[in-house]
């Protein structure tokens, strides 16, 4: 028997039909009880979440004049943290730029003055 589609299925063309029938039985299978596993596990998480938002929502509001400005301290706190780590590492890139761009102008100084070029002269920056 000649294959008309050889490309149709990932099936070897010789492998029988009941064959390819529980591969696929298997598949579903498998794929059903891994995302009924997966549906089960994200409603369980879902109905924590809100069981332990009501629960909290009182705390929540009373402690809320304390809670606010602490929060706001606390961001603020790591903001400025962030920045002057921010600024810190730019000094340091910028100061070892310097140091290489430093190091570069005078090897080749010292290079013309090796050849006899007294006159040594930088074009740009």
């Amino acid at each position: 028997m000649i294959n008309i589609r050889p490309f149709a299925s990932s099936q070897k063309p010789n492998e029988s039909v009941a064959s390819r029938d529980r591969t696929s039985t298997a598949k579903v299978l498998t794929t059903g009880a891994i995302g009924a596993t997966f549906l089960v596990l994200a409603g369980l998480t879902l109905t924590g979440t809100v069981m332990t938002l009501i629960l909290a929502s009182p705390v929540i509001v009373l402690f809320s004049p304390v809670l606010v400005p602490a929060g706001i301290v606390l961001f603020l706190a790591a903001s400025g943290l962030d920045f002057s780590g921010g600024c810190g590492m730019v000094a340091i890139m910028a100061l070892s730029w310097l140091i290489k761009y430093a190091s570069d102008y005078l090897a080749a100084k010292k290079r013309a003055d090796a050849y006899g070029g007294s006159n040594f002269m930088q074009i740009g920056l």
